[in-house]
């Protein structure tokens, strides 16, 4: 009896999971060409109304959600709650559109003008997987022993590819040592900057002032030296010659 009830659990587990992928997908082809729409003007501001209107939706793929207790990518044998597509114009990928069933994703439906996150979804191969990020934030594929940055996001964190052990190292130390930890890290030393920046104006201040002092505004104009005329002057004597006041 217990274990006739056991496998009608488990059926009926599969069944709903298997009623919630259907779901998902039903999702992507009955309402998202109206959600990608309704975000369109805002992620594509660049667009014309005309090239808007001409996105469609690729071929949704699965992702997992990798929270900050996760200690390693083994696939999990449940049903996928969250997808992720690329949007496209014509032949060209410019971004992607996700949707979630998933209680612990804040948006449920996002869209989001990452061409490199929609060109990775297509490039995509057998038994890779494609998971979010909560500690190093961004969508990322293991693939074999590695992990790459899928997202443009994730590309700010991981520049390349690394093993996925050296993976989960450098995220086990982020949670380790705290968000406020990793932000001093990579914050610029700007107090030295600052102080110098300070010195330096008291400085041009005193000199400006120093400057204006020694002016002495009231002093008076100086005063022009007075040319001053001499006019030659002759003496003459009464019966006597002509007397030169030069001589």
């Amino acid at each position: 009896m217990r274990a006739a009830l056991t496998l009608l659990l488990i059926l009926g587990a599969m069944l709903l999971g298997g009623v919630a992928h259907a779901n998902t997908l039903d999702w992507f082809e009955n309402e998202g060409e109206s959600t990608l729409q309704s975000f369109a003007p805002t992620v594509f501001p660049d667009m014309s109304e005309e090239e808007r209107a001409s996105l469609t939706i690729g071929a949704p793929m699965p992702f997992t959600i990798l929270g900050p207790d996760a200690t390693d990518l083994s696939p999990t044998d449940a049903e996928p709650a969250n997808h992720i597509a690329p949007v496209l114009l014509g032949d060209d990928v410019v971004g992607v559109i996700s949707h979630s069933d998933d209680e612990v994703m804040e948006e449920a439906d996002r869209v989001v003008a990452d061409a490199r996150l929609g060109e990775m979804i297509g490039t995509m191969e057998a038994g890779d997987l494609l998971f979010q990020d909560t500690v190093l934030t961004g969508h990322y594929i293991a693939r074999g022993d590695e992990v790459i940055p899928a997202s443009e996001e994730a590309l700010n964190r991981l520049a390349g590819s690394t093993s996925i052990d050296m993976f989960l190292d450098l995220r086990a130390e982020i949670v380790t040592e705290g968000p406020t930890k990793e932000e001093e890290s990579v914050r610029p030393e700007s107090g030295p900057i600052v102080l110098a920046s300070i010195i330096l104006s008291l400085f041009l201040f005193f000199t400006l002032v120093l400057t204006w002092l020694r002016r002495a505004p009231h002093e008076p104009p100086p005063v022009d030296p007075v040319r001053r005329h001499f006019r030659e002057v002759r003496f003459y004597r009464r019966g006597g010659n002509r007397v030169d006041t030069d001589d």
